[in-house]
């Protein structure tokens, strides 16, 4: 079972029914267990995200947020996301 760190955008995208993205976010969360970790909507926050995928290296990061294509955990790693366009995550 893959354990989430969810970024911003999920998490709006779930609250709000008219979001483009709300359907795809529910089938997602759907398929996962608690717990599920959430960040505030700051540059921070995605660094709060980078540090906990470095520190717990087995979780995957839930996000609408293209900048964790980018994003690098141990100064070269990939970070695992899962995105709409993935289903399985990077």
């Amino acid at each position: 079972m893959t354990q989430l760190l969810v970024d911003t955008g999920p998490l709006v995208a779930l609250l709000n029914r008219r979001d483009r993205h709300h359907v795809w976010v529910r089938e997602i969360l759907d398929t996962v267990e608690p717990p599920v970790f959430a960040t505030v909507p700051m540059a921070f926050a995605d660094a709060c995200l980078v540090r906990m995928s470095e520190l717990q290296d087995t979780r995957v990061i839930l996000t609408l947020d293209g900048d964790f294509r980018v994003y690098r955990r141990n100064r070269r790693q990939v970070i695992p996301i899962i995105t709409p366009g993935t289903d399985t995550g990077e």
